[in-house]
């Protein structure tokens, strides 16, 4: 049998976490990005692509960890 405090304290930190999956994922892919495309001088191709991939990234997880929260409600 579960704690009703602790269950309702890791869904808050579950879902604080949301900010930070949507602003990670871009900012990740802008530097992998960013190094990519100095490496090869392809500027700002792989920059601009590693940050759309980033951003679906912390769309889907954020997608995941709200979804997950109301299947445990």
């Amino acid at each position: 049998m579960s704690n009703p405090f602790f269950s309702k304290a890791r869904q808050v930190a579950e879902l604080t976490m949301i900010p930070f999956y949507l602003v990670g994922g871009p900012l990740v892919g802008f530097w992998i990005g960013g190094w990519i495309d100095q490496r090869f001088a392809t500027t700002p191709h792989f920059k601009t692509i590693f940050v759309i991939l980033g951003a679906i990234s912390g769309m889907r997880e954020s997608w995941r960890a709200v979804s997950q929260m109301s299947k445990e409600q």
